[in-house]
């Protein structure tokens, strides 16, 4: 889940956060992911190690049994070498890494929203911005923090409409 803040210079625009941290040195400024997004992220001999057992194991009953083996193993391991914010930088070695947040305005684009992200930037917004405006309308073309983003609005616009309908009271659970 990831955290995401309201901006209070515009209605449309939030900060969410990403999944990678950043050096707060300017001059530094590298990225790294907090958590590995697959086996294949993890360090090389475990990877390899898990892809030998899962070649090894004939039928689907033994891969079935196996992916929850894998995924029982990654959960233990997939933090181990990560950075986490607070640590030094692994690059420049001379200030801490932190979280970073993508600017999104859920109104860009046609309603399909557009953010900051670098995945957004290079490889979706060319798609948004010469679709037509019933496939923007759609979300076709929207990052996981447009998602996240607009969730939250949603949350927050019918915690509102309940607010006013019971009159500023909170409803008996």
């Amino acid at each position: 889940m990831l955290r995401v803040m309201k901006d209070r210079g515009s209605p449309t625009r939030y900060f969410v956060e990403s999944a990678t941290l950043q050096c707060v040195r300017p001059e530094c400024a590298a990225t790294f992911r907090r958590r590995p997004h697959s086996y294949e992220d993890l360090p090389p001999v475990v990877a390899l190690v898990l892809r030998m057992l899962g070649s090894t194991l004939p039928g689907s009953r033994s891969l079935a049994g196996l992916k929850v083996e894998l995924d029982r193993l990654f959960a233990r391991v997939r933090d181990r070498g990560c950075p986490k914010a607070g640590d030094k930088c692994p690059t420049c070695g001379q200030a801490e890494l932190d979280v970073r947040f993508h600017t999104v305005d859920i109104a860009a684009l046609g309603m399909n929203g557009e953010c900051g992200c670098e995945y957004f930037q290079m490889s979706l917004r060319k798609q948004a911005a010469a679709s037509s405006p019933v496939e923007q309308a759609a979300g076709r073309f929207r990052c996981q923090h447009i998602h996240a983003a607009r969730d939250f609005a949603l949350d927050v616009s019918l915690r509102s409409y309940e607010r006013d309908r019971l009159g500023g009271r909170e409803e008996a659970a």
